[in-house]
């Protein structure tokens, strides 16, 4: 597996090849565009967070037993910065909404912007993408009638399981081979969705954040139905956080302690959930991993041949 960070006259993208035995086959490309919603450390700089991102995805291709060359290209939507051209959205075969220091209900322009773009670009032209902690919550604050808000049972964060709603099991879970009927990842948020819009359905939550996950649809019809190529999936949690370096050791653990210094947390709840979440560290990794392969499924990022 070989790893490049390339930078074009406007654009800079991270780039890995995984390589298979396919009797000297091209491999498949996979092109995704990042829009990445915050440079600061530990979750930012945006080239950081778009590392994550490839690391789980070559991860999970790695079990289709093909070559893969994966590509991200990383945009600053909070300098406005977003493909210029139909030709430029069209280049990619899906889009990454990744998380943020920031609050998915604030009215800062390039959140008002990032609305706009939700709205125009992803879901009327249906561009099927994978919204993550900020990018869940500012996906449903797009709609009128969605809504996030800052959780009023306090912060979030480390390992948590949540219970998966009969239409979640469907779509993540049917594929596993398994019974399971929760999920455990890593968490790290203030803020939750608190409604969704009608052309969306919850796939899962827990008492103190109720929505932990959604997908969106064409239309209320579309979701009353929920087929199985949802135009979105969203999650409240952190998948990307599941590599043992970059992820658990530099990010997560990281943000744990800005947490503690902003008295989100204290010392002793901090050193508890560090702790939980190395040891629980192989179950939150293989929950991530399948959860990238069905979600990678589901939006048209992998072949079927897995299902």
């Amino acid at each position: 597996m070989s790893a490049t960070c390339t930078t074009t006259p406007s654009r800079k993208i991270l780039e890995r090849t995984i390589s298979a035995s396919q009797n000297g086959a091209p491999p498949r490309r996979l092109r995704l565009a990042m829009l990445g919603c915050e440079d600061k450390p530990p979750y930012g700089p945006t080239e950081h967070t778009a590392s994550l991102f490839l690391d789980l995805i070559c991860k999970t291709l790695q079990d289709f037993n093909k070559s893969w060359t994966v590509s991200i290209g990383i945009y600053r939507v909070q300098e406005f910065d977003y493909p210029t051209s139909q030709q430029e959205w069209n280049s990619y075969d899906g889009i990454i909404l990744p998380g943020s220091f920031s609050a998915a209900y604030d009215h800062d322009e390039w959140i008002e912007k990032l609305r706009q773009v939700i709205l125009e670009e992803i879901h009327e032209k249906a561009r099927p993408t994978l919204g993550i902690c900020f990018g869940h919550q500012v996906m449903a604050s797009a709609f009128e009638d969605g809504e996030a808000v800052k959780n009023p049972l306090g912060s979030q964060a480390g390992r948590r399981s949540f219970p998966l709603t009969s239409k979640g099991k469907d779509l993540l879970m049917t594929d596993r081979g398994d019974n399971r009927q929760e999920l455990d990842l890593y968490y790290t948020h203030a803020d939750m969705v608190k409604r969704l819009p009608t052309c969306a359905v919850t796939l899962g939550g827990t008492d103190i954040v109720p929505i932990q996950a959604a997908a969106y649809y064409r239309s209320q019809d579309d979701a009353e139905s929920s087929p199985t190529r949802p135009i979105a999936i969203t999650f409240q949690a952190h998948p990307e956080y599941a590599s043992p370096e970059l992820g658990l050791k530099k990010t997560l653990g990281s943000i744990l302690e800005a947490m503690q210094e902003r008295g989100d947390i204290s010392s002793d709840e901090k050193e508890v959930l560090r702790q939980d979440s190395i040891d629980h560290y192989a179950v939150v990794e293989q929950d991530s991993i399948e959860l990238m392969k069905t979600v990678g499924i589901r939006l048209g990022w992998f072949p079927n041949e897995k299902c």
